[in-house]
């Protein structure tokens, strides 16, 4: 039987490599079935792969964008679950996770925010600004992590982010709304594009929340695999391996695919890692979990 607890929005934008696998690692680590969307778009060269990847993930919700900021909304406004989490296209899944630890930590903590995928003990650097990053004082250590993030450095100290972190529906609501009519002076920009809604959501976050605690599991369950920049909003850093799209598009269509089984437990510095690991396709697709 189906269980409803977290809803899912993934973006994804030109990379159906990388799509399939964060849909693949995803259904492989999360001990739920969780109700998945894709908000995606792309150039005429890649529709007929996304039109593949709907047949490989039937159970996966597929909209073509046409609307950023509304389509977001109805995905808030319909989501059949008091949880939310959204994704990008470029996350794999390495770590086996339970959303029930997730809905158990917002049930014990009331002050909870968020409950990062992405944060562990091991993530002392932050990439996108090239700077190590001391951990915070944790309040708890066991089973899970739990910090003040206005206290935290960093990554530490960034709660809204569309990699992976689970938010309450209702705060989210919340932050859409507020993101509609918030317009700071220093940023005259709407929030109709993935990092524009991350971006002024980060730094609207702290005039609208009291909610000031933050939990992760003591190792990260996922990493971002920064190898291309598919948007020209933000100057986002890459790793030297940086592999164009077209590159990636010809290797998927010749049945090459990210290796995730690659990634699985494996402990980085930072969030964003620039390891790509890739193997021939074989057979069907393998969504089989891992023993916990």
């Amino acid at each position: 039987m189906l269980r409803l607890s977290i809803s899912l929005l993934c973006f994804s934008k030109d990379r159906p490599l990388q799509l399939e696998a964060y849909l693949t690692s995803l259904s492989r680590m999360c001990t739920e079935h969780l109700v998945v969307r894709v908000l995606y778009t792309c150039t005429e060269r890649f529709e007929s792969a996304y039109q593949k990847l709907r047949d490989y993930f039937p159970d996966v919700d597929f909209q073509r964008e046409a609307d950023f900021r509304q389509q977001v909304r109805d995905f808030v406004k319909n989501s059949k679950t008091s949880f939310l989490m959204f994704g990008c296209d470029d996350v794999v899944f390495k770590g086996t996770w339970d959303p029930r630890d997730v809905l158990a930590t917002f049930e014990r903590l009331p002050n909870l925010l968020a409950f990062s995928l992405r944060l562990g003990t091991e993530i002392t650097h932050c990439y996108p600004l090239k700077r190590d990053m001391a951990l915070p004082k944790f309040l708890d250590t066991t089973p899970l992590l739990v910090w003040q993030w206005p206290q935290g450095e960093l990554d530490w100290g960034y709660p809204w982010e569309l990699d992976c972190t689970i938010y309450p529906k209702d705060f989210v609501r919340k932050m859409v709304r507020e993101l509609d009519k918030w317009r700071p002076p220093w940023r005259k920009l709407d929030w109709g594009h993935p990092n524009r809604f991350e971006g002024l959501g980060a730094s609207l976050v702290r005039h609208m929340t009291n909610l000031d605690l933050m939990a992760a599991y003591p190792a990260a369950k996922a990493s971002v695999v920064t190898i291309n920049r598919v948007q020209d909003v933000e100057p986002n850093r890459v790793y030297e391996t940086n592999v164009p799209v077209e590159v990636l598009l010809q290797k998927w269509n010749n049945g090459i695919i990210l290796d995730t089984s690659q990634y699985v437990n494996h402990s980085y510095r930072s969030i964003h890692i620039g390891d790509a690991v890739f193997t021939q396709r074989s057979g069907e697709l393998d969504s089989s979990k891992p023993d916990p």
